[in-house]
């Protein structure tokens, strides 16, 4: 890591306020009013001092509460915001590192896109941003990985206490993902992806299964999901079950199914010649996931289970591979540090 800035590094980065303000105009001019209806509604929750019962949209409203006397009143006013409060912390994290190649740049400068269009706003993706930021300055301390994994999985409790009821489910995911991944650096075996989420998919199912009867409100948010969002009109990259059912017996082939699609996503290039970028950005982040996973060890392992639990947890519940990308840009960060541990950039000494 990097004590001196490197000069070139830190124009070159400059240019992600450029495209976000690029995301920005994007998402209020050409991207048919995206997300506009939930923020309509925590906006609206803001200005009138309103909750609605449902905490996937009260927390937020009662977070972005504490900005209510700047007096915004608009969506674009929010967005514009949060936009220029996020981009120079992103700015920030980024210059951890003294170099980046043309690959990384390309690859900071889209996620950056997809953040400002889809993500700064006043809407539930920023707070999931946050509690993933959270944790990313968690895995920058000296801590033990496991004490780091432990207190991670606290973190996505107390989320599922406060906003989404179904992320108890990515609290036990994480330590399930540790576990598996831990004994594999111990044992010396370099497993890809496929043998590597056999054993994490069997005790995934298990605790969904056993979810029923602990906390049935979370069992039945992920069961219906996907399927509940299926019918949000305007999606064009639906993500349709194979088999209609809300059941674990129709979830199990429907969640292996769904997750060869999004790890293939090859359907998402019918869709039209503008989302074929959305094809190789999800091929990228799964083949840096498929390599971190078979170079596994020490450094990276903290990094790797966060974004495989996550990826495992996102096929449960979004319904589209637009979603699907919006999701990935929030971890940012983790995957720039996969592909630095992956050339050797990152050298400090690591416990476990």
């Amino acid at each position: 890591m990097s004590k001196k800035v490197n000069k070139n590094t830190f124009f070159l980065l400059l240019l992600i306020f450029v495209v976000s303000a690029i995301g920005k105009i994007y998402q209020y001019t050409m991207s048919e009013a995206f997300g506009f209806g939930i923020m309509n509604y925590i906006r609206n929750g803001i200005i009138n001092n309103t909750l609605t019962g449902q905490k996937a949209f009260d927390f937020p409203i009662k977070i972005f509460s504490v900005f209510k006397f700047l007096g915004f009143t608009t969506n674009l006013e929010w967005s514009i915001f949060f936009t220029l409060l996020f981009t120079p912390i992103m700015f920030v994290l980024l210059l951890k590192f003294k170099k980046y190649s043309l690959k990384q740049y390309i690859y900071i400068y889209f996620s950056m896109f997809v953040l400002s269009w889809t993500v700064f706003n006043a809407n539930k993706d920023l707070i999931q941003l946050i509690f993933l930021l959270l944790i990313y300055g968690l895995f920058q301390t000296k801590l033990s990985n496991n004490k780091k994994i432990l207190i991670t999985a606290f973190i996505f409790f107390i989320e599922s206490l406060v906003f989404r009821e179904y992320y108890i489910i990515e609290a036990g995911l994480i330590i399930i993902c540790y576990y598996f991944l831990s004994k594999q650096i111990k044992n010396e075996k370099k497993l890809g992806i496929i043998k590597s989420i056999i054993p994490i998919f069997i005790v995934f199912f298990i605790g969904v299964y056993l979810c029923r009867f602990i906390s049935y409100s979370s069992f039945d948010e992920l069961i219906n999901r996907r399927e509940s969002l299926e019918d949000i009109t305007g999606v064009t990259t639906i993500i349709k079950n194979v088999f209609s059912g809300n059941s674990t017996i129709f979830f199990i082939p429907n969640y292996i199914i769904n997750f060869v699609r999004i790890c293939l996503p090859l359907e998402i290039i019918k869709f039209g010649p503008k989302y074929v970028i959305f094809f190789i950005y999800q091929v990228f982040n799964i083949s840096l996931l498929q390599q971190s996973i078979k170079k596994l060890n020490i450094k990276n392992i903290t990094y790797v289970t966060l974004v495989l639990s996550y990826l495992i947890m996102l096929v449960a519940s979004e319904s589209d591979f637009g979603t699907l990308a919006r999701h990935q840009s929030v971890l940012l960060m983790y995957y720039i540090n996969l592909m630095k541990i992956k050339e050797g950039d990152i050298n400090e000494k690591q416990k476990n």
